[in-house]
């Protein structure tokens, strides 16, 4: 098992709404660096992620992939995924399922050996997909209609596509079937209490409490992460 990676660095914890006047809170941050690895999620038949959805990350960018790999992501096809936030260069990111998406630039968004906290969201009622970067929205989309996804395969990857994978450490991976708004990301800056109670918390895991390749959802759905070499 790899050291955990201690940093300090500092969140947003104000409940300021429209602008970036968040205070600043210091708290360790603890990671799993990924070396030529990803990791599984075995979710199972669910519709936890075919509706609204905010895919919340805390990553640190080592590098840029030459070709296209998942921060995370479920899917099997361009039609049948359920999300995917993935990157390709330092030039190329996308925020999509199906025919919608969303395009970033992870050089702008993801800074390399930076902690950053990124946040996805998908509002499917209100037509919006969105990228949060340590609170603040920096790239988003608005659409006439947002279907829900289609099914896709039975697991969550994380840092890999078709087993191409980032050099990136990560903290935290949480994933709710509800969209955020900024007050929502602001209210979860800091460790999830009982998250066991959290009805609409699909899923929760902490990457510094990795022991034998497994990764425990502090959930209540008990969806273990294992990491598996490539």
């Amino acid at each position: 098992m790899k050291k955990a990676l201690i940093i300090s660095i500092v969140f947003c914890t104000s409940l300021c709404f429209f602008q970036s006047c968040k205070t600043e809170h210091s708290s360790e941050l603890s990671g799993y660096k990924f070396e030529d690895q990803y990791a599984e999620i075995f979710v199972g038949d669910t519709e936890d992620f075919k509706g609204n959805l905010t895919i919340d990350m805390y990553i640190k960018m080592h590098s840029y992939p030459p070709y296209w790999a998942g921060l995370v992501a479920k899917f099997d096809t361009n039609e049948e995924c359920e999300f995917s936030l993935r990157i390709r260069t330092s030039e190329h990111g996308q925020w999509w399922y199906g025919s919608k998406f969303l395009r970033f630039n992870p050089e702008e968004l993801l800074p390399l050996d930076q902690w950053i906290r990124v946040t996805s969201v998908r509002n499917i009622d209100e037509g919006f997909m969105g990228i949060y970067i340590d609170g603040d929205l920096k790239s988003s989309r608005q659409f006439e209609d947002l279907p829900k996804a289609n099914i896709s395969d039975d697991k969550i990857v994380i840092l890999s596509q078709s087993r191409r994978t980032i050099d990136a450490t990560v903290a935290e991976l949480r994933i709710w079937n509800k969209a955020f708004t900024e007050k929502d990301i602001v209210n979860t800056t800091k460790t999830i209490k009982r998250p066991g109670k959290q009805k609409q918390l699909a899923g929760y895991w902490v990457f510094d409490k990795v022991e034998d390749d497994l990764v425990p959802d502090l959930s209540a759905n008990e969806r273990t992460a294992r990491i598996i070499n490539r």
